[in-house]
């Protein structure tokens, strides 16, 4: 095997993990708050109601990504991950041609069946094969991209929503998801770097027959413990409150602003995915140096975010402030928590502890988007704002409590 340097296959990895993240990840997620408000109406059903279909995307990929962990171990995954592409675009492109909320159901199945590959497990698991060092600039780098993907995504889908409606946004948003992500996962990567005659960038084989012992806990072990229980609740509760993110267009549109801005519903979703960006390349960074320091840099941030949301309605430069400041927040579902997973358990059985507990927020994200649209329906924003600024003292104490606790530590 060849020195472990970075070679362009380790750079064609960190691309392949852009154009997941900025293509297909970013227009079924990042991008998915500036269709409610229009489809819902156009339906004539409630927010509520169909934002449900994102209850189903969420609860697929839980209960699909023990299965998705499996196959991205054993098989190759390049054949995973171009089908996982597949799947994705063509749902979100027949999205353009629906009638009826029942549709959106089926297809939020299809979406969440191929984003279990996509958005928890491919770009981690990449980055952590191929990168013994610096893996989480990498991986936040890589995740950066669902944000940038919404700063380019979001405006360019509001303007194709009120010039052409909502159908063609679907459609235009279903061919770019394929036409940036399938070149790369069909001809870019491999499984492994042995599979190039290479080691993962920062490794150092004592020989040439050696294979790298994988330092950390057991699975058995960690399960068994009070971090991995505390890490559970965390990562859950993130992924509950990183939801609100899909309502702040449509809470950009209710305002009275909308006036007077009417592409505010676009510009505050690019708002908070300029500040996702930003978050995932500085927790990255930070998270090399203090795990700790990376989860108290996104609380905080998302605290004022949303406190500013709540408070200062009436300010247009104030609303996207909020909304940036709220993006490193969001970003701590892909970032923080497969960072703080390999920092308290290793990397022994990494993707069994970490498919376990990406499990526990893809079903509390299911939950949120179901019930933080009926609870705007029923109560208004300002609720949404209140009860998230509640749960962030929770997932401040709760992070805190799992750190301390680590079995790796003690």
């Amino acid at each position: 095997m060849t020195d472990a340097k970075i070679s362009v296959s380790h750079y064609l990895i960190v691309a392949t993990g852009i154009a997941l993240c900025v293509g297909p990840s970013a227009l079924t997620l990042s991008c998915a708050g500036i269709f409610f408000t229009p489809v819902s109406d156009a339906l004539g059903v409630g927010k509520g109601e169909f934002a449900f279909y994102m209850t189903v995307l969420f609860l697929t990929m839980f209960f699909t990504l023990p299965l998705a962990g499996r196959l991205i171990a054993r098989q190759d995954i390049r054949l995973v991950l171009s089908g996982a592409v597949i799947t994705v675009s063509a749902t979100l492109f027949a999205m353009g041609f629906f009638d009826a909320v029942w549709q959106f159901y089926i297809a939020g199945a299809f979406i969440g069946f191929g984003q279990s590959f996509l958005i928890y497990l491919a770009v981690p698991t990449l980055i952590n094969r191929w990168f013994k060092q610096k893996a989480g600039r990498f991986l936040g780098l890589c995740m950066a991209f669902t944000g940038i993907g919404g700063v380019l995504f979001n405006p360019l889908g509001d303007y194709l929503i009120q010039t052409y409606g909502w159908q063609a946004g679907y459609q235009t948003f279903g061919c770019l998801a394929l036409i940036i992500a399938l070149p790369f996962t069909a001809l870019a990567i491999r499984s492994y770097p042995a599979d190039k005659g290479l080691r993962p960038y920062g490794q150092e084989a004592k020989n040439d027959h050696e294979e790298e012992e994988l330092d950390g806990i057991s699975a058995a072990q960690a399960f068994s413990s009070k971090s991995f229980y505390a890490l559970v609740v965390f990562a859950g509760l993130i992924g509950f409150v990183s939801v609100v993110y899909q309502f702040l267009p449509s809470y950009g549109a209710s305002l009275p602003l909308s006036e007077q801005f009417p592409a505010i519903a676009g510009t505050i979703a690019a708002a908070a995915m300029a500040g996702q960006a930003i978050g995932k390349l500085g927790l990255g960074v930070i998270a090399d140096k203090s795990i700790s320091a990376g989860m108290w840099t996104a609380i905080l941030a998302g605290s004022a975010g949303l406190a500013m949301l709540w408070l200062l309605p009436g300010f247009y430069a104030a609303i996207l402030l909020a909304a940036f400041l709220f993006g490193p927040f969001y970003a701590c579902a892909l970032v923080q928590v497969p960072l703080m997973t390999k920092a308290m358990f290793g990397m022994r059985d990494y993707s069994q502890i970490y498919s376990r507990i990406s499990m526990c927020s893809a079903i509390m994200a299911a939950l949120a988007a179901t019930a933080w649209g009926y609870l705007i329906d029923w109560f208004g924003f300002y609720i949404l704002f209140a009860a998230s600024l509640a749960l962030l003292a929770a997932i401040a104490l709760i992070g805190s409590y799992a750190l301390r606790s680590n079995l790796r530590n003690n």
